[in-house]
């Protein structure tokens, strides 16, 4: 889906114009119409590459294809920065948050993603613990605004035995579909039955209105690549540009 004012403020002559103008200059983001549904690239994962979500980050980076790192290297660039802070009970341990992205934020590469894993405030087992907790909100809220703008910064809160629930979570928050979501505090409770993260909408049936065009047609596309059942709809003014979309993705319309 074209945006021109996207594309005129972040060309040479573009920049320079709304940038004397004070306009808004959005950032050109990878969604996943362009970069697929997998995880963005390498991870490094913090601290030491230990952490309860150790186990289940690996699997997730085994399967994408994409590899797993401990240590920070200052040549490399990561898709992904994972820092696990569940056990993160006393200050001092919070100063290690502060030292890896201190050193590894300028490594992420475009179009990155950065995760704080944390335990929900409320179920550690002292005021300490539970402050520590309660401030990695406000320290990746603050890491969000200070990244480049098409890396997406989140607070992951997973519950004690809810590691394994939260697999399709991270993999959402580390892939191009999480491309408008940054700054926000996302939690994962008890075990729940959970289904497979790339299943996408197979066996699904969809009805998009304003299908022929614009976030309609963006929509039609994203479930009917999704294995969705998608039935289109639109204005009968727009039936010709509705057809030849219908024809082009085999839904109905």
């Amino acid at each position: 889906m074209s945006d021109r004012y996207l594309n005129f403020v972040n060309s040479g002559v573009g920049g320079w114009v709304t940038g004397a103008l004070g306009l808004p200059r959005p950032a050109p983001l990878q969604r996943r119409a362009e970069a697929g549904a997998g995880i963005v690239g390498t991870c490094l994962l913090g601290p030491g590459g230990e952490g309860p979500m150790a186990a289940v980050l690996a699997g997730l980076m085994q399967r994408a294809g994409h590899m797993l790192h401990a240590e920070w290297s200052p040549d490399a660039r990561y898709g992904a920065l994972v820092f696990d802070a569940s056990d993160c009970a006393r200050v001092q341990a919070a100063k290690d948050l502060y030292g890896f992205f201190h050193q590894a934020v300028r490594s992420v590469a475009e179009h990155g993603r950065i995760v704080v894993v944390g335990t929900p405030p409320e179920l550690m087992a002292d005021a300490e613990g539970e402050a520590v907790q309660r401030g990695l909100e406000g320290f990746v809220r603050s890491l969000a605004k200070e990244v480049r703008r098409n890396i997406g910064v989140h607070m992951l809160y997973v519950a004690p035995g809810a590691e394994a629930a939260a697999e399709s979570t991270l993999a959402f928050l580390m892939s191009p579909r999480s491309a408008y979501v940054s700054g926000q505090a996302i939690r994962v409770a008890a075990p729940v039955e959970t289904g497979e993260a790339g299943a996408g909408h197979a066996g699904r049936k969809v009805l998009v209105t304003g299908a022929s065009r614009g976030i309609g047609e963006a929509i039609t596309r994203l479930f009917a690549a999704e294995g969705a059942q998608v039935t289109a709809l639109d204005v009968a003014g727009a039936a010709d540009g509705l057809s030849a979309l219908s024809e082009e993705l085999g839904v109905d319309s």
